[in-house]
This record gives structure tokens, C-alpha cells and sequence, in this order.
């Protein structure tokens, strides 16, 4: 599953105005086109 990013990956957009350390939800974002995984929450290179 690694690597392989999912659909909703695509909604989310690499913008430090938009991370909110407060925010669990915001560390799950697209960067440099790389994915994550929703069920660990690691970042997928």
C-alpha cells in the first residue's frame, strides 16, 4: 500500500497557511505528489 496514493489524497494540497498543528487531519497531506496512508497516517514516498 505504500506509495500508492488514494483518491483522497488528490483533494488534500501541500500549504503551510492550511497545516494546523491542532489539527490531526492537516498532517495528512500530498507532498511533492507522495500519498499517505489513512489507516497508519504515514507519509508514502
Amino acid at each position: 500500500m505504500r506509495g500508492r496514493p488514494t483518491l483522497a489524497n488528490r483533494r488534500f494540497t501541500f500549504d503551510f497557511r492550511g497545516i494546523k498543528r491542532e489539527n490531526p487531519g492537516y498532517e495528512n497531506v500530498c507532498i511533492n505528489g507522495g500519498g499517505f496512508e489513512p489507516e497508519s497516517g504515514k507519509l508514502s514516498w
